[in-house]
């Protein structure tokens, strides 16, 4: 798959989440934003605001798992892990087609964490 093509698993998940959930639409929005703009300035203050922006963004994605889902399967867990690992990998052998795993796997445990709202 061609990294450009994970610019679809963001926006159906950002799609999903203005319909599920608007607090977890908000940070994902940030998050995309924050994105955006790190990647037409490359600068390492807003590389810091980026990643943290995106902490946040995963901490209330695993805050609203935890304690407003009903119905619990850890699948999100695993694609939050390969995303991180997509995420180191990428940087270590500096591959775009790595660093795409970072948007897809972590997007679609956001839909999964969508579905239980």
């Amino acid at each position: 798959m061609h990294p450009r093509y994970s610019i679809y698993f963001i926006l159906y998940s950002l799609y999903d989440s203005f319909y599920k959930s608007n607090d977890l639409f908000i940070s994902q929005l940030l998050i995309m934003i924050s994105g955006i703009i790190y990647h037409n300035n490359y600068n390492y203050f807003l590389r810091i605001i980026d990643i943290s922006i995106v902490l946040y963004g995963l901490y209330l994605h695993i805050y609203a798992y935890l304690y407003v889902c009903v119905e619990r399967d850890y699948y999100f867990i695993m694609n939050y892990v390969i995303g991180i690992t997509c995420y180191i990998l990428g940087l270590i052998y500096n591959s775009h087609l790595l660093h795409c795993g970072v948007h897809i796997f972590p997007s679609i445990g956001n839909i999964q964490i969508h579905k239980c709202y």
